[in-house]
């Protein structure tokens, strides 16, 4: 007999600890507003869960968490999410993944963050109005699906701006991601994505913003390259589901190329999900101190399944079985955040997500 009881009890633990220390952090200036992405986040579910993923082979969108744990699950996904948070900040996403063949899995998404107003007053103290820039990240990856339990996805990255000020222009440099996925027994599996690989030297993405606020100056900065380690633990309550996440992130905050020792800054990650009520979902979750709830409801065409892999006679994965021509499920998902550095709610956070 398997003995599935240590990942859990390790899971826990590592939980835990980052509860313990993370706190003390300060996440929030990773890579200065370069890594607004990593550290929102993107899908409703995920983000109710305290933005982990990377080794759920249904987070969504795939293409931003791990492309090689969704060539594991061979249903077409559709998902879309929208926030609303503290100081008139603003996101969401959207992704497709479809699968080719009977290894490959081909997705796309795009993430935006922005902001409703921001006052701009000028050097002599004088109001010149308000602006409301917006920055996409698009995620256009190849997961392959090595064998019925690992997969290897890459995936590569640009960006677009808004940035509603005449007269200034920002470059986008394209960068690249690889991830891997690997189911060890049937309630454990792990994943690891890195992201931001820049095609410059040293492996740096670097982006220049010239002609800031009209004066003919420009600045330069860079996307931090991030490591995020993940791990992925089910058991049941009540009969009931449970999944437990933990992802580990590290963000390299050297612009000059890669260091090993210094210049990194490491982010715990955890979330839970219990599937109550067969159909209805309870998350919670914790990111670098901020706390966030959720819940989710999933409707089903014809209880055809939900894409987890199912275990064969060998221990293996299959893909699910399909009681109908065209099953299909549709999950919507709510999430609540609290921000620590807020010290408020913010309540506007919803997604959706359709598997057929």
């Amino acid at each position: 007999m398997k003995k599935t009881g240590s990942p859990r009890v390790l899971l826990l633990a590592l939980c835990a600890l980052a509860l313990g220390t993370g706190a003390a952090g300060a996440g929030e200036n990773a890579g200065s507003h370069a890594g607004f992405e990593q550290r929102m986040g993107p899908g409703g579910a995920s983000a109710a869960m305290g933005n982990v993923g990377v080794a759920d082979p249904q987070a969504a969108p795939a293409a931003f968490w791990n492309p090689a744990a969704a060539s594991l699950v061979r249903l077409r996904t559709v998902s879309a999410a929208g926030e609303w948070r503290a100081l008139d900040r603003h996101g969401g996403s959207v992704g497709v993944g479809w699968p080719i063949g009977r290894r490959a899995l081909v997705a796309w998404s795009a993430l935006w963050r922005g902001d409703a107003e921001v006052k701009w007053v000028d050097e002599n103290d004088e109001d010149r109005g308000s602006f409301a820039p917006y920055w996409v990240t698009h995620y256009l990856s190849v997961g392959w699906r090595l064998s019925k339990k690992s997969g290897v996805g890459v995936t590569g990255q640009w960006r677009t701006w808004n940035v509603d000020v005449e007269g200034e222009t920002w470059s986008g440099p394209i960068s690249l991601g690889i991830s891997w996925y690997r189911q060890w027994l049937p309630r454990f599996s792990t994943g690891i994505a890195i992201r931001d690989i820049g095609l410059d030297g040293g492996g740096v993405a670097r982006f220049k913003q010239e002609n800031y606020g009209g004066d003919g100056s420009s600045s330069e900065d860079y996307y931090p390259r991030t490591l995020v380690v993940g791990s992925r633990y089910s058991s049941k309550i009540l009969g009931w589901p449970l999944h437990m996440e933990l992802d580990l992130v590290d963000y390299h905050l050297n612009a000059d190329g890669l260091s090993l020792f210094d210049r990194h800054e490491v982010q715990a990650r955890c979330g839970a999900e219990w599937e109550v009520f067969a159909d209805g979902r309870l998350r919670a979750g914790w990111d670098d101190g901020n706390w966030s709830l959720g819940v989710g409801w999933r409707f089903d065409s014809g209880k055809s399944g939900d894409g987890e892999p199912e275990e064969d006679e060998e221990g293996g994965e299959e893909r699910p079985k399909r009681k109908k021509a065209f099953p299909w499920t549709l999950e919507v998902d709510y999430q609540l955040l609290w921000e620590r550095n807020d010290t408020n709610f913010n309540p506007w956070g919803v997604g959706l997500k359709w598997s057929f």
